[in-house]
């Protein structure tokens, strides 16, 4: 299984790649009117894939962290999401390494107190696990979210 999902996540390298030349057309939120669905994001999972592709591979550049972080928030507000986010806790993870001079508090104080309005576990300081600490369920769970 983390085969598997490595294999997802290094399809993320040139996402990543095109995203230091400034072009974030893959992961940005492409919300979209479906009348069974409501609003729904066309690279929702490409968010996901990408943070966690930033968290295992080390690749974490500040700007594309926090770009996919504002993209995030916003699919959050335009979709109405209602559950706790993965991508949002890895991107606040990698971010708190840049978060020195505390500009980052602002916006991880009011996601902590809200999160966004509707989400209930949200903890700044969640450390993350690298993919060879998952167990066999949670790698399960993992690739089922990023398939």
């Amino acid at each position: 299984m983390r085969q598997q999902i490595m294999d997802i996540l290094n399809k993320m390298e040139s996402v990543y790649t095109n995203a230091l030349r400034g072009d974030p057309s893959a992961f940005r939120f492409d919300g979209i009117f479906d009348e069974k669905l409501g609003m729904v994001d066309a690279n929702r999972r490409n968010r996901l894939a990408l943070g966690y592709y930033m968290l295992f591979s080390g690749n974490q550049e500040e700007t594309v962290a926090s770009f996919l972080f504002s993209e995030e928030v916003k699919a959050i507000k335009s979709v109405g999401e209602i559950t706790a986010n993965d991508c949002l806790d890895v991107l606040t993870f990698i971010l708190q390494k840049y978060n020195e001079d505390r500009r980052y508090d602002i916006l991880f104080d009011r996601l902590r107190k809200n999160r966004l309005g509707h989400f209930e576990d949200y903890d700044v300081y969640k450390e993350q696990k690298m993919l060879n600490e998952y167990t066999d369920s949670e790698l399960k769970e993992l690739y089922e979210k990023l398939k």
